[in-house]
Order: C-alpha cells, then structure tokens, then sequence
C-alpha cells in the first residue's frame, strides 16, 4: 500500500466501495500476519518445494488396487494377482543385492580387534588414571596438602 494513495474510511464505506474495501482489509491483514511471524517463516516454507502432496492414502499404505479372487472363483485373476506379487518379489530382491556387504564379517571383525588392541596399548602406557578410564572403574588418589596459614592475613572478626 506504500504505492498507492490510501482511500478514506468514509469512502471505503459507502456501498459500491464493498470490493475495495474487502481488497484493502484483506490486504491489511496479510501484511500484518506476515510481518508478525516473518521470524519463523522460511523462505523454503514460503515456496513448498520440500512438500508432496497424494491425492490418495493407497500408495503411502502399500495397499492393493483392483479386483481380487479368493478360493479359485476367478482364476485368471488370480495368476494375475500372482504375476504382481513376483514382480514386487523381484524387485525387492534387486534392491537387496544393491546392498551386498562392501566388508565380509570376517574381515570387520579382523579390524576391530586390531583397533581395540591399538586403543589398548595407547591407554597401558600412560598412568593408572588412564588405565581405569577403559576399563570403567575410577581410583582417585587424594594428596592432602597441610594448611598453611598466611602470616600477612588478618581476620576482622577475632
């Protein structure tokens, strides 16, 4: 509205002013909504790239679409219902083999000894403290010192 010229309340109340009047309320009100939450209101909220929106709940539930046959009343449908399911099968077994084991076990646990011997060894050759920190318990050795008192001090309350 920093544009344009503002209308008058008279004006904007008189009978064939209704549509603009609506116009300039409704535009009031957006600029104040988005000027009191534009803290918390994104730029990528703005534009919605990042929702996808389903026209129907089928797809997110895995359900089943079509015509079914049960106890060989329709056997064509049936072979085809069966066809769906080993295709889906097929697919679900290529998704797995695209997810062979990059290290056999074998060699994974070779590893992880060695990377626990190695932690081992850095944590023996230092002082007991370290040596309790991998193994969990926590000896603590207080040295108490004596108090000395300083000869310069001098109390207020005596």
């Amino acid at each position: 509205m920093s544009g344009k010229a503002k209308l008058s309340k008279t004006i904007l109340e008189m009978k064939f002013m209704k549509k603009t009047r609506d116009k300039v309320l409704k535009a009031e009100q957006s600029q104040e909504s988005s000027s009191m939450y534009a803290s918390e209101i994104t730029k990528t909220m703005l534009t919605g790239s990042n929702i996808i929106s389903e026209q129907s709940y089928v797809p997110c539930e895995d359900l089943l679409i079509g015509r079914f046959s049960f106890g060989g009343m329709n056997p064509e449908l049936e072979r085809l219902l069966e066809k769906e399911q080993a295709e889906k099968i097929n697919e679900n077994l290529e998704e797995e083999r695209e997810m062979i084991k990059d290290v056999s076990d074998d060699r994974m646990a070779l590893h992880y000894s060695k990377v626990n011997r190695n932690f081992t060894k850095k944590f023996s050759s230092g002082n007991r403290d370290s040596r309790n920190i991998l193994h969990g318990t926590k000896e603590r050795r207080i040295d108490k010192r004596p108090f000395h008192k300083n000869p310069n001090f001098k109390a207020k309350h005596q």
